[in-house]
């Protein structure tokens, strides 16, 4: 009987450290908090790294989670400092290593993006005439890109995004539009019931809880 209940225990042992190793598996492999938890730095440390590369006071610190250009999402530290030589500066830095994450730069010119953008809409319609409304560059930390919004040949008006370093154009259409936008409203919605019933359950958040970066954070990506 002692053996048997040994064996048991064993096997009990097993069984639980394979399930605590499962569910660190599963939070190593995710975004946002999960991926911050994770990390072997702490925030302090970060705070401290961006300081000594842009003396000032700290305004804000955390974490963002951001979109790459292959498609996945990557979460990174982020630190809002007050210069001391005068102006802001916003400062990322990769959870895993702790290294400074640079903006990517645009290789693609406005003009360059314009003309894909017409050639794409005007390729769609299968007609010339297409007319550019308005443009301009939209600063992503990983993923910049140019949008446009077009009156194709028929007068139907279209949007196309123009990735600024691989010119890889995307058309969309008004109705594109708002059904983003409804997306988005759903899914903050459903964050937000998922975080009230974390705080019931006790589920661990991996998700992403930081908001998008303002107009002002999108202007200190400039170099």
């Amino acid at each position: 009987m002692s053996e048997m209940m040994a064996a048991m225990g064993r096997a009990l042992g097993a069984l639980v450290l394979a399930l605590a190793l499962g569910a660190s598996a599963a939070r190593a492999e995710g975004v946002g908090a999960c991926a911050v938890l994770d990390s072997p730095f702490g925030l302090d440390e970060i705070v401290g790294k961006a300081l000594a590369e842009e003396p000032g006071t700290p305004l804000k610190a955390g974490f963002s989670v951001k979109r790459a250009a292959a498609g996945e999402r990557v979460t990174l530290f982020k630190v809002k400092v007050k210069k001391d030589a005068g102006g802001r500066a916003l400062l990322f830095y990769d959870t895993e290593t702790g290294d400074r994450v640079l903006p990517v730069q645009p290789t693609l010119s406005l003009l360059e993006a314009y003309d894909l953008a017409v050639a794409a809409v005007e390729s769609d319609a299968a007609d010339t005439g297409a007319v550019v409304l308005k443009g301009a560059l939209r600063r992503r930390l990983l993923t910049p890109h140019y949008g446009f919004a077009i009156a194709d040949p028929a007068r139907i008006l279209t949007f196309a995004r123009v990735d600024a370093v691989s010119g890889e154009v995307r058309l969309g259409d008004g109705e594109d539009l708002v059904e983003h936008a409804v997306k988005k409203r759903l899914k903050k919605k459903l964050r937000r019931k998922r975080r009230v019933r974390r705080l019931v359950s006790g589920d661990p958040i991996c998700e992403e809880i930081d908001p998008e970066d303002d107009a002002e954070d999108e202007e200190l990506l400039d170099p």
